[in-house]
């Protein structure tokens, strides 16, 4: 194992789902006119396959009349974060909303909007997709939630693979390359992998391949702290070659900080 730099970090990837309250604001008060409300300004949700490609978001109504059809909903934007730094990505369509109005069952104060998305496993695992949900409608509730953000990232199960990965790494070495052995666990629902310990203790690096073996690493803390730039991330170089062939797998990593890169290195990880 390596051991490049004094400071260590770790990675961590966090998942969450938020689970609601099914007691709603209805039965508060009782204005004239039913009024509707997020249950929250801010809401985490785990994707899993089990979901169908559908993110499900409660709304609260101020009755529990008949069934109905409620509001005036959009979907403002969304963002994808990796690492802490988003980007706009509402053009590419990644999330719909489909319908602006909220269905609720008859004889319930809480119904739901639902938020389609074509492929869970083309949603990169690495990142949280934020999106800005409002209801435009003026029928707005006491609470006066009347936007919410919903923080949606794919929920994955890491197994252990049985055996070592044998790691073949350029990485702070200016003439040849160091050699090493590695744990490495595989997502139960999809071809994403997690290198153990990749160059220091904690510092895990998780990357996926595509249909094509493609290999793809999505920028990441890789547990490393330099003494002067801090943390050092890494991703792939998408103008090199990088793949899997058979159990081998080429990744060519630009290590960065945020004072600039320390250029591109080929790793190469014999999986067991």
């Amino acid at each position: 194992m390596k051991n490049l730099i004094k400071i260590f970090a770790s990675v961590a990837l966090v998942y969450g789902v938020t689970s609601c309250n099914q007691d709603n604001e209805g039965n508060i008060y009782n204005p004239e006119t039913t009024q509707l409300s997020f249950y929250s300004t801010v809401l985490n949700y785990g994707l899993t396959p089990s979901q169908n490609n559908v993110l499900t978001l409660p709304v609260a109504r101020t009755d529990k009349g008949a069934a109905a059809s409620l509001g005036d909903f959009k979907l403002d934007s969304v963002y994808q974060v990796i690492n802490g730094k988003g980007k706009n990505v509402t053009s590419q369509n990644i999330f719909t909303l489909k319908s602006s109005q909220a269905n609720f069952p008859e004889n319930s104060g809480e119904g739901a909007l639902q938020f389609s998305y074509a492929d869970i496993n083309n949603l990169d695992a690495s990142s949280i997709y934020k999106l800005y949900v409002s209801n435009k409608s003026a029928d707005i509730s006491a609470s006066k939630i009347k936007q919410t953000v919903v923080s949606a990232q794919r929920v994955l199960t890491y197994l252990p693979v049985e055996g070592d990965a044998q790691v073949l790494s350029q990485w702070g070495n200016s003439v040849g390359a160091e050699s090493w052995s590695i744990k490495v666990e595989k997502a139960k629902e999809a071809e994403f992998y997690k290198l153990k310990d990749f160059y220091t203790k904690g510092g895990d690096v998780i990357f996926s391949v595509g249909a094509d073996n493609t290999v793809s690493v999505a920028r990441q803390k890789d547990g490393e702290v330099h003494s002067a730039y801090g943390d050092i991330y890494v991703e792939t170089d998408a103008t090199k070659p990088n793949k899997k062939e058979g159990k081998v797998v080429t990744m060519y990593l630009k290590m960065t900080v945020s004072a600039g890169s320390f250029g591109t290195f080929k790793e190469v990880v014999t999986l067991p």
